[in-house]
């Protein structure tokens, strides 16, 4: 049997984040690291209501995870995409990468959206992610038990 790595919290760093990724896009370069980028984001001035600290883990917890892969880069793609694609193609990439880097999403949207789409229901309840997390802590899917906090 081969073994599932665990699921993380690091989803619960950044959710969404759509405005600060575009922002990051166009302070990345292809030569950056987080830190690199961290540095030029907190330079820039354009993240005016982030603390350094919220910066520092938007950056390293949810935009190299997604877009920063040390062999293909997505954010080299995502940059010269993002002013040639509407915005909710963009979202729709930026939610492609995210489901790559976080396992937990990614199995909740292909064993409980998809299965709820194609059997026509129309909306998916927050008790339906929070059930799915408690099966999954069950299943030994986290390393250790999540918070009530963590896991709404």
């Amino acid at each position: 049997m081969i073994k599932q790595p665990f699921y993380t919290t690091q989803l619960q760093a950044g959710l969404g984040l759509i405005e600060e990724t575009q922002a990051l896009l166009n302070q990345w370069q292809p030569t950056m690291g987080a830190q690199e980028l961290f540095n030029a984001a907190l330079e820039s001035g354009e993240f005016p209501n982030v603390t350094a600290r919220r910066l520092r883990n938007i950056v390293a917890e949810c935009f190299a995870p997604r877009y920063i892969h040390p062999q293909h880069q997505p954010a080299k793609w995502l940059k010269a995409l993002s002013h040639r694609v509407s915005p909710r193609a963009l979202n729709q990439l930026f939610f492609i990468y995210t489901t790559r880097a976080n396992l937990i999403l990614r199995d909740f949207v292909t064993q409980v959206y998809w299965e709820r789409y194609a059997s026509g229901y129309e909306e998916i309840s927050n008790e339906d992610s929070k059930e799915f997390v408690h099966r999954a802590t069950f299943d030994g899917r986290t390393a250790k038990l999540w918070s009530e906090t963590t896991i709404k």
